[in-house]
């Protein structure tokens, strides 16, 4: 393989010699002429050894798509491309990209994008492949990209994805799944996720993240962008900063820390414990309080709306700021610091709900039941609010009152 590839890469060198003569650099300037492109389809059938239980994708310069399905081999289908100044050095180009694979201890196969060693991306010449892999579903799989879309599906097994740069997209997987994503920031790249029968781990900066249907727990580290989390069964742990973050339909536990960003928590069924700093919070469970909720909001409002027939007792307080409740609850205050703590419901041997705010408001409201006919086509709550502060009062706005 090596020999072929020496061969190839003298007979390129050769070419760019023979074009350029005696002017210069054998890598031109985007400047000295019109470039020029071709592309190849390949077809590679590939075996895998009996002792090999994982398969380790490295890829660069282009697109990737991983689909299980029920053969006991790897088949490649995809495009080779290059762009150069001539056709001979477009051809030569594509002549040395291919993908190796080899194996490596213990029980992997490595699949490796191999090109023009050399080349840097973005410079001339350029190349590239985009292909589709359909490997055993049941082989765990470790996928690293350097740019480029990359696609796992359709796969009964753990799933580890690294993206350095592009789009990701990975869906209906039985195993635990670790991602993570770096995007280029204002770029718009996006991370989406669905149908994951274990644990989610999710590491990513700089794109905009959507992720559902998770069995199992998730733990998601997010930062510079948009996550919208939908239909967890587990415990949910978010850590974010500088991202606006909505919560929907949360089974498990919440944990949740935001620096800059609002929050949404739209109809979830558990406890929760949040801390949000210069970001507005909304609390909107889906049933009545069942666990304990402990959430701290520094520089901005907190809106809790009480889901009919709820029992808990509640401790309010409020720095820079005011409380108002629609629920019967003595206000006080000392300076510049509010209180408030009363039963709601039942009250005694219910759960917990303490809301602080700083350099904010509270809003303690109720959250009266949609009728039926109201509701969404599909089958949702009309109350499905998006990532923003709408609904909120300005803390100049509110004022500590008490309900009779």
């Amino acid at each position: 393989m090596k020999n072929a590839s020496v061969i190839r890469l003298t007979f390129f060198f050769a070419t760019a010699f023979l074009w350029i003569g005696c002017s210069g650099s054998i890598l031109p300037t985007r400047q000295t002429a019109t470039l020029v492109s071709d592309q190849e389809n390949i077809t590679r059938q590939i075996e895998i050894p009996a002792n090999v239980k994982i398969l380790e994708f490295h890829h660069a310069g282009g697109d990737l798509s991983i689909v299980g399905w029920d053969q006991p081999y790897i088949l490649i289908e995809g495009v080779i491309r290059a762009s150069a100044e001539t056709v001979n050095m477009a051809r030569a180009i594509i002549e040395m990209v291919e993908v190796v694979a080899y194996e490596r201890p213990t029980n992997r196969l490595v699949l490796e994008y191999e090109g023009p060693a050399g080349f840097a991306r973005g410079k001339i010449p350029e190349e590239g492949m985009d292909y589709t892999a359909k490997v055993p579903r049941g082989m765990i799989l470790d996928v690293y990209s350097e740019n480029g879309a990359v696609s796992v599906s359709n796969i009964k097994n753990d799933l580890f994805v690294e993206q350095k740069e592009g789009n990701v997209r990975v869906n209906s997987i039985s195993g635990s799944v670790l991602v993570k994503a770096a995007g280029k920031k204002k770029a718009g790249q996006k991370v989406e996720i669905a149908s994951i029968e274990r644990r989610l781990t999710l590491n990513s900066r700089f794109v905009d993240v959507t992720l559902s249907k998770v069995q199992g727990d998730a733990e998601l580290r997010h930062s510079d962008g948009e996550l919208i989390a939908s239909d967890i069964d587990g415990k949910l742990t978010v850590q974010g900063g500088k991202s606006p973050i909505q919560l929907n339909r949360i089974q498990g536990f919440i944990q949740l820390d935001n620096h800059v960003g609002d929050v949404v928590c739209n109809g979830f069924y558990d406890g929760i414990r949040a801390e949000v700093k210069k970001g507005a919070l909304l609390l909107a469970p889906k049933v009545p309080v069942v666990r304990p909720y402990d959430c701290q909001v520094i520089d901005g409002n907190l809106t809790f709306r009480i889901p009919d027939n709820s029992s808990m007792m509640m401790e309010l307080m409020a720095i820079n700021g005011s409380i108002h409740s629609e629920f019967p609850m003595q206000v006080s205050a000392e300076g510049k610091v509010s209180y408030a703590k009363g039963a709601i419901g039942q009250g005694q041997g219910f759960p917990m709900v303490r809301l602080n705010v700083d350099d904010g408001g509270i809003m303690v409201l109720r959250d009266i039941p949609v009728p039926a006919s109201t509701r969404s086509s599909a089958g949702g709550d009309s109350f499905a609010p998006k990532i923003t502060t709408e609904g909120a009062i300005p803390v100049g706005d509110l004022e500590s009152t008490a309900v009779e």
